[in-house]
């Protein structure tokens, strides 16, 4: 039996009658009627006494406040599936990796929560292969990674660019950009997020062989060591921009990450986390 036919029941008990309760449902008195013999018929019981005023019988007494809670809990569901819908609420369990969590995330993130206020982003930064494991497991909606991967469904959403930073005290290089072959020879912290992806290969392909004195993982820990003169490095720019301890140099020509958000194959993506991704495509 329908959730519908126990809330025709409740309204003719609420009104008395089985035309007053018509009237407020927007349906004819017959079907009314129906309705009510029919859940009676489902039940096996008689709920209403019949001729003159309606009437419940002990059981339809016995039985009312269930019908109430009933009732009540279908409108809650209701109210919250309109409210997702609308995007009124909702929650959105992302995987990221520290660079992107700590140069391109946070106004990203600022913008969408002051769009959509009802919807809380929890956020967890980690390597690659935790972020993937992570979302195969489902215990992320939707991950950010510097690659595209064919376990899911990767949408490429920006590109970040790379500078080189050096300790403040070094020489800028002429026009204010460096080159890869002013690295040839130079002591490099080469950072191990990822970026030696992208890195080693360039270097490679343009012949170029810089000294790499220190491989470091941690943002902070190759900003300390550039502060201090060791060595130069690249960076994402979001990354160099954090801080002022370092000065950052534009590349000849531009590098580039290409950056994708990524979900599960096959996964019914919910309402937040669709708006999230149009979101981020718009940018």
């Amino acid at each position: 039996m329908s959730i519908h036919a126990y809330l025709v029941f409740q309204t003719v008990v609420a009104t008395g009658s089985f035309t007053k309760a018509a009237q407020q449902l927007s349906l004819s008195q017959p079907a009314v009627s129906h309705s009510v013999r029919s859940l009676e018929k489902e039940l096996g019981v008689q709920l209403l006494r019949r001729g003159g005023a309606v009437k419940l019988t002990e059981i339809g007494e016995e039985l009312m406040p269930h019908v109430h809670a009933l009732v009540a809990t279908q409108a809650r569901i209701q109210q919250i599936a309109d409210e997702l819908h609308e995007l009124k609420r909702g929650s959105i369990r992302l995987g990221s990796f520290p660079s992107l969590t700590a140069g391109i995330l946070p106004n990203l993130l600022r913008v969408f929560r002051e769009r959509h206020p009802g919807i809380t982003v929890s956020i967890q930064d980690d390597g690659y292969a935790e972020i993937e494991r992570g979302l195969s497991l489902g215990e992320y909606d939707l991950a950010f990674l510097p690659y595209e991967s064919r376990k899911f469904d990767s949408r490429l959403c920006f590109e970040d660019r790379y500078v080189a930073i050096a300790a403040l005290d070094f020489p800028d290089p002429a026009q204010g950009r460096m080159t890869l072959q002013q690295l040839d020879g130079c002591s490099l912290i080469l950072p191990m997020d990822g970026c030696e992806q992208v890195l080693l290969p360039l270097f490679e392909k343009s012949g170029v062989s810089p000294h790499i004195e220190y491989e470091l993982k941690h943002a902070l820990s190759i900003i300390g060591m550039v502060a201090q003169g060791i060595g130069l490095s690249i960076v994402p720019e979001g990354t160099a921009n954090l801080v002022s301890s370092v000065k950052s140099l534009p590349l000849e020509p531009p590098i580039f990450r290409q950056l994708y958000a990524a979900t599960r194959k096959g996964d019914e993506l919910s309402p937040a986390v669709r708006t999230f991704l149009r979101y981020i495509a718009s940018r």
